[in-house]
């Protein structure tokens, strides 16, 4: 009988581990035009801090981040190309990217964040907010990160039915969001 259960919970224990996918997301500098580089370092680290928390998707911590930065030779124009922010985060050996731009439109300035998959390079989740004042963002981030990341079925990062894509490249991505 002690053989029998010692079995079962090692095929649970083998069974799970193989199962259990966990997402990485690597979050780099958020792009800027028409606010200053200092505005745009703390809402992406805003942004990064309420993502994580609201999650269940582990998040590369910055002192990696700055390491392998430095190791590819990265520039300030190499965030706003997807090819360059795939490879840091297959670099830094997360599934997916978290990369944002933050503009000035008219009287208003704009926050426009995005997941990328690495392997696929597809854009698997975004969201976009807009206030008068970079300052806004403090009461409008989390409302964006929960676009993001609280969908009625699934989470970014979940897998199985209702979450992740399906097979087919052309999969509906009902947790895609994409507001003002």
């Amino acid at each position: 009988m002690k053989k029998l259960i010692f079995v079962l919970l090692m095929l649970v224990l083998v069974t799970s581990t193989i199962f259990a996918q966990t997402n990485t997301v690597a979050v780099v500098p958020f792009d800027y035009k028409g606010v200053s580089s200092d505005d745009a370092e703390t809402l992406t680290e805003l942004f990064t801090s309420e993502y994580a928390a609201a999650t269940n998707i582990t998040v590369v911590d910055r002192v990696s981040f700055d390491k392998i930065k430095e190791q590819m030779k990265f520039e300030l124009t190499d965030w706003s190309n997807n090819e360059k922010i795939v490879q840091i985060g297959k670099a830094l050996n997360a599934n997916l990217v978290l990369c944002g731009q933050v503009r000035t439109l008219g009287n208003k300035v704009t926050l426009n964040v995005r997941v990328i998959n690495v392997n696929s390079t597809a854009i698997v989740s975004s969201v976009t907010g807009s206030c008068t004042e970079i300052t806004g963002f403090l009461d409008e981030m989390p409302v964006m990160v929960n676009k993001m990341a609280m969908k009625p079925t699934s989470r970014i990062g979940e897998t199985g039915p209702g979450g992740g894509r399906s097979g087919s490249p052309h999969a509906a991505r009902p947790w895609s969001s994409r507001r003002s």
